[in-house]
């Protein structure tokens, strides 16, 4: 009989927590604003951020909703997204009232003159921040001007990055010349002339006339890869012809 009864006041109250929770839900659906009232927004912890604008990033996440439960943060990582230096952001609802805001920067890899204008960018040509002219006086940073289009500039350092970073780490400027050719200038002040189009192939050609004639450090001053299987490297006072399959 107690039995009985115990499992009647389960059933009971079973249902009329469903009916409570159903009817809570179609109130909230009829009047959003009732939402507001739970799990308010107290906290909002933002990491990650070293020169992304802080206090933006919490202006954003204010304005997307008063409650976790109407925070929209989908709408808040793509705002965010839009601000200098952030790369990626990722949103975390934390009950009963913290929002955690982890955002990811961009990485500054060169400066860009394009346009008479000055940006960082990274290392896959996107523009991160517009900066003066005492940055690059200030930062010994690679060098990236004259070129058209993103996605030269893009294959052009991707390939370096990935298959040569030797090569990079040791380039000070990289520059499009009357849209047609790459010149990278060394840190010591070597040229090298590379064509438009099929960099990779220029690029292993190169690796090879390093490895043979020591480009890099003997008294060399331009090596021209322009002409596809052969080189032409200049040295003080004269030239030499060198056949790639050769070197």
């Amino acid at each position: 009989m107690m039995h009985q009864q115990i499992v009647k006041y389960l059933n009971l109250g079973c249902g009329l927590t469903i009916i409570f929770l159903f009817g809570f839900i179609s109130f909230s659906y009829l009047n959003p604003n009732i939402l507001t009232m739970f799990a308010q927004i107290r906290n909002i912890n933002v990491d990650g951020v070293e020169f992304s604008d802080l206090q933006k990033i919490r202006e954003i996440s204010q304005k997307k909703g008063r409650s976790l439960f109407t925070f929209n943060s989908e709408d808040a990582a793509k705002e965010i997204k839009t601000l200098s230096w952030v790369k990626k952001v990722n949103i975390k609802k934390n009950f009963p009232n913290t929002l955690s805001v982890v955002v990811i920067e961009n990485d500054p890899f060169a400066y860009l003159l394009k346009n008479q204008k000055i940006y960082l960018i990274d290392i896959d040509g996107e523009l991160i921040v517009e900066k003066d002219e005492n940055a690059i006086i200030e930062d010994q940073r690679l060098i990236v001007s004259g070129f058209e289009s993103e996605l030269n500039l893009s294959n052009l350092i991707s390939n370096l990055n990935i298959h040569y970073p030797d090569i990079l780490s040791s380039v000070k400027e990289m520059e499009f010349i009357e849209r047609r050719r790459w010149n990278l200038i060394l840190n010591n002040k070597l040229i090298i002339k590379l064509p438009e189009s099929n960099i990779g192939k220029s690029l292993e050609d190169l690796k090879k006339l390093i490895e043979k004639y020591k480009i890099f450090k003997n008294n060399i001053i331009e090596v021209d890869l322009r002409i596809n299987d052969r080189a032409i490297i200049k040295i003080y006072g004269d030239k030499l012809k060198v056949d790639i399959e050769e070197a």
